[in-house]
């Protein structure tokens, strides 16, 4: 009967000891998943802002809406995946081929863009064939782990994607 007891305690100590590793490797095998949950995250996050802007200057770029601010800036947010893009978060420049800075730059508030209403103009400068138009999307991506937070600070993801305006009748197969 005493040799069973004396087993018994010896096992105790060695539960004991897996309990304090099992603990420490816990705490790592935490942290890793944190993190790669936390980088798939950002990688979705930039993503989203990438795919905003490319859809964005497609809208803009297309028969009828190369003018139309509002659209464009509506159609950017609604295509994003990344939550809370608003108006001050994008930029839609107006260039002309060979010049280095925009003509015209869109409004990021709603305003009057077109007074003639024929999708044209945007502010008192004609759109012309050929002129390219560069949509930017640019968002803070905040972390919500602590610990990667501290690794991967606040940061500003910023997309530019520019496509040519296309201003005519669409030739149809």
């Amino acid at each position: 009967m005493m040799a069973w007891l004396n087993r018994r305690v010896e096992g105790d100590g060695e539960r004991g000891a897996a309990l304090v590793e099992f603990s420490l490797v816990a705490i790592l095998l935490f942290m890793l998943m944190f993190g790669i949950i936390e980088f798939g995250r950002y990688v979705a996050f930039v993503e989203g802002v990438n795919t905003a802007t490319r859809e964005g200057a497609r809208f803009a770029s297309s028969t009828n809406n190369f003018g139309d601010c509002t659209a464009i800036l509506d159609y950017t947010k609604v295509l994003s995946s990344v939550s809370n893009i608003e108006d001050v978060n994008i930029t839609v420049e107006y260039f002309r081929e060979g010049a280095g800075a925009p003509y015209t730059t869109c409004p990021t508030a709603p305003t009057p863009f077109d007074p003639d209403g024929d999708l044209t103009t945007v502010g008192a400068t004609e759109i012309q064939p050929g002129d390219q138009v560069v949509v930017t999307v640019s968002r803070d991506f905040s972390s919500v782990a602590p610990i990667v937070s501290s690794i991967l600070t606040d940061r500003t993801v910023e997309s530019v994607d520019r496509r040519s305006i296309f201003i005519g009748p669409m030739d149809t197969p």
